[in-house]
Protein backbone atom coordinates (compact mmCIF):
# COMPACT_ATOMS: atom_id res chain seq x y z
CA UNK A 1 0.00 0.00 0.00
CA UNK A 2 2.08 3.50 -1.06
CA UNK A 3 0.09 6.38 0.41
CA UNK A 4 1.12 10.05 -0.12
CA UNK A 5 0.42 12.05 3.67
CA UNK A 6 -0.63 15.98 2.64
CA UNK A 7 -1.19 18.70 5.21
CA UNK A 8 -0.93 22.54 5.52
CA UNK A 9 0.52 24.29 7.94
CA UNK A 10 1.53 28.13 9.19
CA UNK A 11 3.08 28.62 12.59
CA UNK A 12 3.39 24.89 13.96
CA UNK A 13 5.65 24.89 15.91
CA UNK A 14 3.86 23.98 19.34
CA UNK A 15 2.39 20.52 17.70
CA UNK A 16 4.30 19.95 14.15
CA UNK A 17 7.47 17.96 15.19
CA UNK A 18 5.53 15.61 17.60
CA UNK A 19 3.10 15.12 15.14
CA UNK A 20 5.09 14.62 12.62
CA UNK A 21 7.12 11.65 14.01
CA UNK A 22 3.64 10.11 14.29
CA UNK A 23 2.71 9.97 10.61
CA UNK A 24 6.39 9.15 10.06
CA UNK A 25 6.03 5.96 12.03
CA UNK A 26 3.57 4.66 8.83
CA UNK A 27 6.70 5.11 6.80
CA UNK A 28 5.01 6.62 3.77
CA UNK A 29 5.50 10.09 2.23
CA UNK A 30 4.32 13.32 3.03
CA UNK A 31 4.06 16.15 1.82
CA UNK A 32 3.84 19.68 3.47
CA UNK A 33 3.02 22.95 2.06
CA UNK A 34 3.93 25.72 4.55
CA UNK A 35 2.82 29.24 3.97
CA UNK A 36 5.45 32.25 5.80
CA UNK A 37 5.63 31.01 9.32
CA UNK A 38 7.20 33.31 11.38
CA UNK A 39 8.40 30.72 14.11
CA UNK A 40 10.44 27.48 13.96
CA UNK A 41 8.36 25.61 11.17
CA UNK A 42 10.35 26.03 8.27
CA UNK A 43 13.41 24.77 10.52
CA UNK A 44 11.24 21.53 11.61
CA UNK A 45 10.32 20.86 7.93
CA UNK A 46 13.98 21.29 6.33
CA UNK A 47 14.84 19.12 9.15
CA UNK A 48 12.56 16.58 8.98
CA UNK A 49 13.56 14.58 5.83
CA UNK A 50 9.91 14.26 4.71
CA UNK A 51 9.06 13.78 0.89
CA UNK A 52 8.62 17.60 -0.30
CA UNK A 53 7.75 20.59 1.28
CA UNK A 54 6.38 23.49 -1.03
CA UNK A 55 6.68 27.11 0.71
CA UNK A 56 4.21 29.80 -0.11
CA UNK A 57 4.65 33.94 0.29
CA UNK A 58 1.27 34.71 0.40
CA UNK A 59 1.53 36.92 3.93
CA UNK A 60 1.97 36.93 7.20
CA UNK A 61 -1.89 36.35 8.07
CA UNK A 62 -3.53 33.21 9.01
CA UNK A 63 -6.85 32.11 7.66
CA UNK A 64 -8.76 32.76 10.35
CA UNK A 65 -7.43 36.65 10.53
CA UNK A 66 -9.30 37.09 6.81
CA UNK A 67 -12.72 36.95 8.52
CA UNK A 68 -14.35 39.46 10.44
CA UNK A 69 -18.12 38.07 11.13
CA UNK A 70 -18.13 34.33 10.23
CA UNK A 71 -15.39 31.47 10.43
CA UNK A 72 -15.77 30.11 6.78
CA UNK A 73 -15.73 33.70 4.94
CA UNK A 74 -15.06 33.34 1.25
CA UNK A 75 -11.49 34.74 1.57
CA UNK A 76 -10.67 32.29 4.26
CA UNK A 77 -12.04 29.41 2.52
CA UNK A 78 -10.09 30.17 -1.09
CA UNK A 79 -7.25 31.10 0.79
CA UNK A 80 -7.10 27.51 2.47
CA UNK A 81 -8.39 25.85 -0.76
CA UNK A 82 -5.46 27.41 -2.77
CA UNK A 83 -3.27 26.04 -0.35
CA UNK A 84 -4.36 22.79 -0.19
CA UNK A 85 -4.45 22.33 -4.15
CA UNK A 86 -0.41 23.33 -3.90
CA UNK A 87 0.01 19.78 -1.92
CA UNK A 88 -2.50 17.90 -4.88
CA UNK A 89 -0.91 19.53 -7.11
CA UNK A 90 2.54 17.99 -5.93
CA UNK A 91 1.67 14.66 -5.22
CA UNK A 92 -0.51 14.09 -8.68
CA UNK A 93 2.91 15.90 -10.33
CA UNK A 94 5.17 13.24 -8.67
CA UNK A 95 5.46 10.63 -10.87
CA UNK A 96 4.10 8.25 -8.10
CA UNK A 97 1.64 6.53 -8.65
CA UNK A 98 -0.17 5.80 -5.03
CA UNK A 99 -2.74 4.12 -3.90
CA UNK A 100 -4.10 6.30 -1.85
CA UNK A 101 -3.94 10.37 -0.55
CA UNK A 102 -4.63 11.12 3.21
CA UNK A 103 -5.04 15.20 3.62
CA UNK A 104 -4.31 15.97 7.08
CA UNK A 105 -4.96 18.82 9.44
CA UNK A 106 -1.73 18.41 11.32
CA UNK A 107 -2.31 20.40 14.72
CA UNK A 108 -4.34 17.26 16.16
CA UNK A 109 -3.91 16.75 19.34
CA UNK A 110 -4.34 12.70 19.14
CA UNK A 111 -5.84 10.23 17.84
CA UNK A 112 -6.85 6.56 17.44
CA UNK A 113 -3.76 5.16 15.07
CA UNK A 114 -5.11 1.45 14.98
CA UNK A 115 -8.67 3.69 13.75
CA UNK A 116 -6.55 5.06 10.67
CA UNK A 117 -5.04 1.78 9.48
CA UNK A 118 -8.51 0.33 9.73
CA UNK A 119 -9.61 2.66 7.80
CA UNK A 120 -6.90 2.42 5.17
CA UNK A 121 -8.07 -1.10 5.65
CA UNK A 122 -11.85 -0.47 4.66
CA UNK A 123 -10.26 1.29 2.04
CA UNK A 124 -9.00 -1.77 0.59
CA UNK A 125 -11.89 -3.87 0.79
CA UNK A 126 -14.68 -1.77 -0.84
CA UNK A 127 -13.41 -0.65 -3.78
CA UNK A 128 -16.22 1.27 -4.85
CA UNK A 129 -15.62 3.77 -2.12
CA UNK A 130 -13.86 6.83 -3.31
CA UNK A 131 -12.89 8.45 0.03
CA UNK A 132 -13.36 8.15 3.85
CA UNK A 133 -13.25 10.23 7.02
CA UNK A 134 -13.49 10.11 10.76
CA UNK A 135 -15.46 12.53 13.08
CA UNK A 136 -13.36 14.78 14.87
CA UNK A 137 -13.54 15.92 18.78
CA UNK A 138 -12.44 18.88 20.62
CA UNK A 139 -10.87 17.67 24.02
CA UNK A 140 -14.34 17.95 25.64
CA UNK A 141 -15.33 14.69 23.32
CA UNK A 142 -17.87 17.52 21.52
CA UNK A 143 -17.95 16.99 17.86
CA UNK A 144 -16.49 19.41 15.89
CA UNK A 145 -15.75 20.30 12.08
CA UNK A 146 -19.20 19.48 11.49
CA UNK A 147 -19.96 21.83 9.02
CA UNK A 148 -18.24 19.92 5.97
CA UNK A 149 -20.64 17.13 6.74
CA UNK A 150 -23.32 17.21 4.27
CA UNK A 151 -26.47 16.87 3.52
CA UNK A 152 -26.88 17.77 7.38
CA UNK A 153 -29.34 15.06 8.38
CA UNK A 154 -26.35 12.83 8.09
CA UNK A 155 -24.77 14.09 11.37
CA UNK A 156 -27.97 12.16 13.14
CA UNK A 157 -26.32 9.06 12.73
CA UNK A 158 -22.81 10.44 12.75
CA UNK A 159 -22.92 12.03 15.94
CA UNK A 160 -25.22 9.27 17.97
CA UNK A 161 -23.05 6.45 15.95
CA UNK A 162 -26.12 4.45 15.55
CA UNK A 163 -23.88 3.08 12.58
CA UNK A 164 -20.57 2.52 12.39
CA UNK A 165 -20.15 3.76 8.40
CA UNK A 166 -22.25 6.58 7.17
CA UNK A 167 -22.55 7.35 3.52
CA UNK A 168 -22.23 11.31 3.31
CA UNK A 169 -21.96 14.03 0.13
CA UNK A 170 -19.34 15.67 2.19
CA UNK A 171 -17.39 15.16 5.04
CA UNK A 172 -13.17 16.00 6.53
CA UNK A 173 -12.41 16.57 10.28
CA UNK A 174 -9.12 16.45 9.97
CA UNK A 175 -8.37 12.76 8.61
CA UNK A 176 -9.74 13.01 4.76
CA UNK A 177 -8.70 8.99 3.01
CA UNK A 178 -9.09 9.68 -0.95
CA UNK A 179 -8.42 6.84 -3.45
CA UNK A 180 -5.70 8.03 -5.36
CA UNK A 181 -7.20 6.89 -8.84
CA UNK A 182 -10.08 8.42 -7.78
CA UNK A 183 -8.95 11.80 -7.37
CA UNK A 184 -6.69 11.16 -11.15
CA UNK A 185 -9.87 10.02 -12.97
CA UNK A 186 -11.95 13.01 -11.58
CA UNK A 187 -8.99 15.30 -12.30
CA UNK A 188 -10.27 16.49 -8.91
CA UNK A 189 -9.40 20.08 -7.36
CA UNK A 190 -9.88 22.91 -4.81
CA UNK A 191 -11.35 25.87 -6.38
CA UNK A 192 -9.59 28.87 -4.73
CA UNK A 193 -11.64 31.13 -7.22
CA UNK A 194 -14.54 30.97 -6.79
CA UNK A 195 -16.16 29.01 -3.85
CA UNK A 196 -17.80 30.80 -0.83
CA UNK A 197 -18.34 27.68 1.05
CA UNK A 198 -15.95 25.19 3.25
CA UNK A 199 -13.49 24.14 0.27
CA UNK A 200 -13.75 20.68 1.26
CA UNK A 201 -17.10 20.34 0.22
CA UNK A 202 -16.99 21.69 -3.21
CA UNK A 203 -13.70 18.99 -3.49
CA UNK A 204 -15.67 16.36 -2.52
CA UNK A 205 -18.17 16.79 -5.25
CA UNK A 206 -15.74 15.13 -7.59
CA UNK A 207 -16.72 11.99 -6.09
CA UNK A 208 -19.84 9.41 -6.26
CA UNK A 209 -18.74 7.34 -3.04
CA UNK A 210 -17.94 8.70 0.52
CA UNK A 211 -18.05 7.63 4.04
CA UNK A 212 -17.37 8.79 7.56
CA UNK A 213 -16.14 5.71 10.14
CA UNK A 214 -18.02 7.04 12.86
CA UNK A 215 -15.54 5.21 15.39
CA UNK A 216 -12.27 7.40 14.42
CA UNK A 217 -12.45 10.49 16.58
CA UNK A 218 -9.59 12.74 15.96
CA UNK A 219 -9.18 15.65 18.92
CA UNK A 220 -8.44 18.80 17.97
CA UNK A 221 -8.52 22.71 19.81
CA UNK A 222 -11.46 23.87 18.08
CA UNK A 223 -10.94 27.60 17.05
CA UNK A 224 -13.77 28.45 19.23
CA UNK A 225 -11.83 27.20 21.85
CA UNK A 226 -8.48 28.65 20.35
CA UNK A 227 -10.32 32.32 20.24
CA UNK A 228 -11.29 32.13 23.89
CA UNK A 229 -7.77 31.21 25.39
CA UNK A 230 -6.71 34.20 23.02
CA UNK A 231 -9.00 36.71 24.75
CA UNK A 232 -8.35 35.37 28.37
CA UNK A 233 -4.51 35.81 27.18
CA UNK A 234 -5.71 39.48 26.33
CA UNK A 235 -7.49 39.70 29.71
CA UNK A 236 -4.81 39.01 31.48
CA UNK A 237 -2.19 41.09 29.87
CA UNK A 238 -4.26 44.62 30.30
CA UNK A 239 -4.65 43.07 33.75
CA UNK A 240 -1.02 42.98 34.21
CA UNK A 241 -1.16 46.29 32.23
CA UNK A 242 -3.34 48.13 34.42
CA UNK A 243 -1.53 46.90 37.60
CA UNK A 244 1.61 48.11 36.40
CA UNK A 245 0.30 51.32 35.35
CA UNK A 246 -1.54 51.78 38.33
CA UNK A 247 1.84 51.02 40.34
CA UNK A 248 3.89 53.46 38.35
CA UNK A 249 0.76 56.46 39.33
CA UNK A 250 1.27 56.15 43.17
CA UNK A 251 5.47 56.16 42.84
Amino acid sequence: MKIAFVFIVKDGEKYLEKNLNTIKKYNQDIYAVENNSVDNTKIILRDSGIKNVITLDLDKKHSTELCTKEVNCSERVRRLAYIRQKGVDAVINSGVTYDYVCMLDMDFLDYDEKGLIDMFQYMETHKDVDGIFGMSIDRNNIPYDTHVVTPTHKLVPIITKLNRYVCVDSAFSGFGIYRYSSMWDTGAKYDYKNINEIEHIHFNKNFNKLIVDTQFNPRYISLAEDKMRFRIMIVILMLILFYLIKNNIRK
